[in-house]
C-alpha cells in the first residue's frame, strides 16, 4: 500500500494544475495535509487536558494565560509542549492569540468545549442514538426559564406533569433547579411498562410515578405546568384551567431565517421518512391555535436545536 502511494505522488506531474480550477483545489488542499496533522494533535490534547470544556465553563470568552490553561488540565502537561499547540491552533483561527503567551476563545473554540456538541461521539452506537441525544444535548431548563412560573404557583397543587414522560429526567430538571419543592407536586406519566422501569434512573423520591395512556382522559387536573409531546394536547387540555396552567413543548423550532445544518438535516429526515416536518415558530402558533391553544412565547437558545414553545388556553 505504501509503495502505491509513493508511485502516485511520484506520478504528479506540473501539467496536471494547468486549468485554474485543478491549481485551487491542489491550493486547498496543501494547508490540510501540512497543517491539519498538527492542528487535530492540538485540539486533541486540549480535549484530553479538559481545557476546552473547562474554556466554555469559565467566563467564555476571557483571554487566558498559559498558566491559567495549565492549571484546567486534568493531569501534568510540559508547559512549552502545550505552549507549542497553542500557537498552531492560533494561526489557523481556532483561538486568537491576543498578547505573548494569552490566548482568546473563539466560537468555534468553545463549541468544542460544549457538552451539546459532543452527541456525534455516541451516536456511532446505533442503538445508543435515543440515549445520547439525551444526554448530550441542551436541556429544556438551560432554554426556558422556570423560576417565574414556579414563584407563582400553588404548591399544595400538581405543579408540573410530564406526559410520556419516559424515565422521568425532565421532572428531576426541574427539581434540580428548585430543590426545596415538596414532595407529589411533580409527577411523570407514561405506561406501565415504563414507569417500572423508572428505578434505574435513580429519581428523587419526591417524584411521583403515574402509570397512565396519554390517549385515555389526563387525571391530573390544575396542574401549573404540563410537558406533553404535540399530539397528546387534546386530552391535556381538558385539565388545564384558564390563566394559570402553562403547556409547554420542547421540540425543533426553525427560524425564518438562518437555520442550523442540524435543524434542515432534521427536516428533510423527517420529510423522507415520515413525510413530515420541522416547524417554524408561526408553524407551531397556527398548528396549536388549531387546538385552542395561544402561543405565549418561545424560548431559544443558540446552542439548542429545539425551542421551549409555552401556552395556554386560548
Amino acid at each position: 500500500m505504501f509503495s502505491g502511494v509513493i508511485s502516485t505522488l511520484d506520478a504528479i506531474q506540473p501539467s496536471q494544475f494547468t486549468a485554474p480550477a485543478d491549481r485551487f483545489a491542489a491550493k486547498e488542499a496543501a494547508p490540510i495535509t501540512f497543517e491539519g496533522p498538527g492542528l487535530v494533535a492540538g485540539l486533541q490534547l486540549l480535549q484530553d487536558l479538559g481545557i476546552w470544556t473547562e474554556a466554555d465553563r469559565q467566563n467564555p470568552g476571557a483571554a487566558r494565560t498559559l498558566g491559567e490553561l495549565l492549571s484546567w488540565a486534568h493531569t501534568t502537561c510540559e508547559p512549552n509542549l502545550l505552549r507549542r499547540f497553542l500557537r498552531h491552533i492560533a494561526a489557523l483561527y481556532v483561538i486568537h492569540e491576543t498578547g505573548v503567551g494569552t490566548w482568546q476563545p473563539t466560537p468555534t473554540s468553545l463549541a468544542l468545549g460544549a457538552q451539546e456538541t459532543h452527541a456525534g461521539e455516541v451516536i456511532k452506537a446505533g442503538y445508543g442514538v435515543m440515549t445520547s441525544l439525551t444526554q448530550y444535548k441542551m436541556i429544556w431548563t438551560d432554554v426556558y426559564d422556570t423560576q417565574p412560573l414556579v414563584a407563582g404557583a400553588d404548591l399544595t397543587k400538581p405543579l408540573f406533569v410530564d406526559v410520556s414522560g419516559a424515565q422521568g429526567l425532565d421532572a428531576q430538571r426541574v427539581l434540580d433547579l428548585h430543590p426545596d419543592l415538596p414532595a407529589d407536586i411533580l409527577i411523570v406519566h407514561d405506561l406501565p411498562e415504563v414507569v417500572t422501569t423508572h428505578g434505574k434512573e435513580k429519581l428523587d423520591s419526591r417524584i411521583r410515578k403515574m402509570a397512565h395512556d396519554f390517549f385515555q382522559p389526563q387525571p391530573i387536573t390544575g396542574a401549573r405546568l404540563l410537558l406533553p409531546r404535540p399530539r397528546m394536547c387534546a386530552e391535556v387540555k381538558k385539565v388545564m384551567t384558564p390563566g394559570y396552567s402553562k403547556l409547554l413543548i420542547y421540540e425543533a423550532v426553525l427560524p425564518t431565517q438562518g437555520a442550523t445544518h442540524l435543524m434542515t438535516t432534521l427536516d428533510l429526515a423527517l420529510m423522507s421518512c415520515t413525510s413530515g416536518l420541522e416547524r417554524t415558530g408561526e408553524a407551531w402558533r397556527a398548528l396549536l391555535k388549531e387546538g385552542g391553544f395561544k402561543v405565549t412565547s418561545i424560548s431559544r437558545h443558540p446552542m439548542a436545536v429545539e425551542g421551549v414553545i409555552e401556552a395556554e388556553i386560548e
